[in-house]
């Protein structure tokens, strides 16, 4: 069966349900949300198990701000695939935005577990591992995080902040840094780099003045 999508991408008798997939991911990837759900949905329509479009839908949902339509999606995407460590990954993200962080971090868990390579899942891994207390198990996976990922700024943000709670000031200032020259208009890197050169500064100060 034919699809209906036009020069525009919306309508043309001859285009096949692969080639409307793909326009909805060029959509989406460029940020024309409405366009790409519209096709993500056309497809399943006459596809409902089709795996790209239930993922990148459910992916499209959370971006929108709709977490439970986005892991109803991810977990027909992960049914019709289940070895799908980006799945996996993503749905761990909607989980943890929906307060569920136990399994959250089994989904990460399982990403990591299909593709040890998953940057994704090591770091928000690394993140929800924070928030629970378990730093140094965080700082591990934020390390593999970076290393795989080495131009990810947001990444090394993340580190920083583990470091910071560990109260390694002079190491979150060096990966804060390290933040800004790949994207200088980060905003959580600048604050969280201002207060670690502040504590840096006092530690420093402190140790000097304590003859240490």
């Amino acid at each position: 069966m034919a699809a209906s999508l036009g020069a525009d991408g919306m309508s043309s008798p001859a285009l096949g349900f692969d080639e409307a997939f793909r326009t909805a991911t060029d959509f989406h990837a460029r940020g024309r949300l409405d366009e790409a759900d519209s096709l993500y949905r056309m497809v399943l329509d006459h596809q409902p198990d089709h795996f790209g479009a239930l993922h990148n839908l459910g992916l499209l949902m959370s971006h929108r701000g709709l977490p439970e339509e986005a892991e109803r999606l991810l977990r027909r995407a992960l049914d019709r695939d289940p070895d799908s460590a980006e799945a996996q990954a993503n749905l761990g993200a909607v989980l943890q935005a929906l307060d569920q962080p136990e399994e959250a971090a089994a989904r990460y868990r399982r990403a990591i577990a299909l593709d040890p390579r998953c940057a994704t899942a090591h770091n928000n891994l690394a993140v929800l591992l924070r928030l629970q207390g378990f730093l140094t198990e965080a700082l591990a996976h934020h390390d593999q995080a970076v290393t795989i990922r080495p131009d990810d700024a947001v990444s090394h943000t993340n580190f920083a902040v583990t470091l910071m709670a560990k109260g390694r000031w002079a190491e979150a200032v060096e990966r804060l840094e390290t933040a800004l020259r790949l994207q200088p208009d980060l905003a959580t890197a600048r604050h969280n780099l201002a207060v670690a050169r502040d504590r840096h500064a006092e530690r420093t100060c402190a140790i000097r003045t304590n003859g240490g």
